[in-house]
């Protein structure tokens, strides 16, 4: 009986590719490349998002171990796990899995009775937890070793990239319930991507926990409009899940929620589903007052101490203006999103949720006591928001027909994506600085390659304790002539309030430069000496805030504020002037304010 003909191909097939490379048919090589190609071209043709997103993973890691991995003088490697907070999200792992003691004095916990709590929450340790599971595994770690290792770091890495590439498919999904092409849709993603400080947080400090509030939203948002199309109970859960991580992430972004309950009430015209989504953020919030009373063996609801919010004072202007931490001037390009959401088209009730939830969030964040958010590449706190502004940028692409805006719009848009790249260098390379930016900083960085100019660069503004309670004692000095001096006159404080937690300075002064350049190394210097110990530790800034304030002869106010450490009754404080230069500069009106912080 003959062979049927799929047998025989199989046959033909396996014939080939069991004999050796040098007896293969040229025509066999030729056949399966096609056959391969074609293959490729009809995965591209059918499923273009999917491999957009596979690139983009494959194109963030590239850039995370190329980063991290540079050679760069000022770059640790494998340093994915040092910058802000993410060595305090990381160290729920360390606690959960390797047994760590977290009772010692860091910037990520709080004491609590005669332990101490991580004050950070434990959503962003429950993403990286697959990926440092798979990378103890590799290694076969003991228990006790809590050791951040290249293979963590490679991990961590790969599983960003991944949440990345599923975030930005879910956003794209999220575009589509507004009425809105995929060519616009594709076009807001990549910008979303590559002209904001996204990119960053992704690929550079993705241990920060951004990039997952960034997914959870994303895919709460989508799955909650979905459902209300749909009315499929998996549409509900798959919702239920991302608000349990948006709460476990960051429980403060619960007001991005509220919105879209008001709305899944009003499209489901049923309470159960809004007491489910209750339960739900409850039961996010039990678990983390659970992990609490684990690590300081005390019940307790909140781990912020000392920080709070300005209810009555927002910041708008700073907070999205400003050349500190302004989110437009950093992130220009969303500029083009508020003009896409006047214009959204689609649903007009979803369409208000998104408007509510951005408003309420940036209220909240202009009325935090910290409005810059510490060390950051922009406003990293709006990051979380981000698919809220990629609808408007999405929705300005779909609106602007003209051939003529449109040309300006790409045009705008891909000078915003150049400036943000190379600023994201500039900023992991430490030429643009994490903090304290001006308009004058801004201006002498702008471009720069090198830091040498950001050496020269100083002024620390450091924001007053929340609601702090104070004793206050202050001294000036009038006028000191620094033309043929290295050190000029000191202010001396000694004999501090008892019980103080910590210092706060406020310094003023007007500095007038005589000649080109004669200030370009001066700095103001702060001496702590113990008289018992006879040990002493310094800490001090430049004085010029950008080089116009060098370059020519001027006179201008300056006015610096630091955050300083306890001092003890045996130390004395010292605070003067340097010129290391000798050249001729002059400095007045000197007045130091020190805050004994209760």
């Amino acid at each position: 009986m003959e062979k049927p003909w799929s047998e025989k191909l199989r046959g033909f097939f396996l014939k080939r590719i069991t004999s050796p490379p040098s007896k293969i048919p040229v025509e066999f090589k030729f056949i399966t490349f096609r056959i391969l190609m074609r293959g490729v071209i009809q995965f591209i043709l059918k499923h273009p998002v999917r491999l957009f997103c596979i690139c983009i993973f494959a194109m963030n890691l590239t850039i995370a171990l190329v980063y991290k991995n540079s050679g760069s003088p000022n770059t640790h490697k494998h340093t994915t796990l040092y910058g802000g907070d993410a060595q305090g999200y990381y160290e729920y792992l360390d606690w959960a899995f390797n047994g760590k003691n977290i009772n010692y004095e860091s910037g990520y916990s709080y004491p609590r009775g005669e332990n101490r709590i991580l004050k950070y929450t434990f959503g962003t340790a429950a993403f990286q937890l697959p990926f440092s599971l798979i990378s103890s595994a590799l290694e076969s770690k003991h228990l006790s070793d809590s050791a951040f290792s290249f293979t963590d770091d490679l991990l961590i890495n790969i599983g960003a990239s991944f949440y990345l590439a599923l975030a930005l498919y879910l956003l794209f999904r999220l575009l589509g319930k507004f009425s809105l092409s995929k060519r616009s849709r594709v076009l807001a993603v990549i910008t979303m991507y590559g002209a904001t400080n996204l990119l960053y947080y992704s690929a550079i400090e993705n241990m920060m926990s951004h990039l997952y509030s960034f997914l959870s939203i994303s895919g709460y948002v989508f799955y909650t409009i979905q459902y209300t199309d749909s009315k499929d109970r998996k549409h509900f859960l798959y919702s239920l899940i991302f608000l349990f991580l948006i709460i476990a992430i960051r429980p403060f972004n619960v007001i991005i929620v509220f919105p879209f309950l008001v709305y899944l009430f009003a499209k489901s015209k049923t309470i159960s589903k809004l007491i489910y989504s209750v339960m739900t953020i409850i039961l996010a919030g039990t678990i983390q007052i659970i992990l609490w009373r684990f690590q300081c063996g005390e019940w307790t609801i909140a781990s912020y101490d000392g920080e709070g919010f300005y209810w009555f004072d927002p910041q708008f202007k700073n907070v999205l203006f400003s050349f500190r931490k302004g989110l437009f001037v950093y992130s220009p390009v969303l500029i083009l999103s508020v003009f896409g959401l006047l214009f959204m088209p689609g649903k007009k009730s979803s369409h208000i949720a998104v408007i509510f939830s951005l408003l309420i969030f940036t209220y909240t964040v202009s009325c935090w006591w910290h409005w810059p958010y510490g060390d950051s590449f922009g406003h990293r706190a709006f990051i979380d928001v981000y698919p809220f502004l990629a609808l408007g940028l999405a929705s300005t692409f779909e609106y602007f027909k003209n051939k003529g805006l449109k040309t300006g719009i790409g045009v705008f848009v891909i000078f915003c994506s150049v400036i943000t790249l190379f600023q994201s260098w500039q900023y992991g390379n430490f030429i643009l600085a994490p903090e304290y930016m001006t308009f004058g900083k801004y201006k002498a960085t702008f471009l720069q390659t090198n830091d040498s100019i950001t050496r020269a660069l100083g002024g620390p503004k450091d924001i007053f304790p929340y609601k702090a309670r104070y004793d206050l004692i202050f001294d000036s000095l009038m006028d000191m002539d620094l033309s043929t001096r290295e050190y000029s006159e000191a202010l001396v404080f000694k004999d501090h309030p008892k019980g103080h937690r910590k210092c706060y300075l406020d310094i003023s002064f007007v500095k007038e430069e005589i000649i080109s350049g004669g200030s370009f190394d001066a700095r103001l210097l702060f001496q702590t000496a113990d008289t018992v110990t006879e040990q002493t530790t310094y800490r001090g800034c430049c004085l010029n805030e950008g080089s116009a304030d060098y370059l020519k002869p001027n006179t201008k106010s300056y006015s610096f504020q630091l955050d300083f450490q306890r001092l003890k009754q045996t130390e004395k404080l010292t605070v003067f002037f340097t010129n290391p230069r000798l050249k001729p500069f002059r400095i007045k009106h000197v007045k130091v304010k020190v805050y004994y912080i209760q």
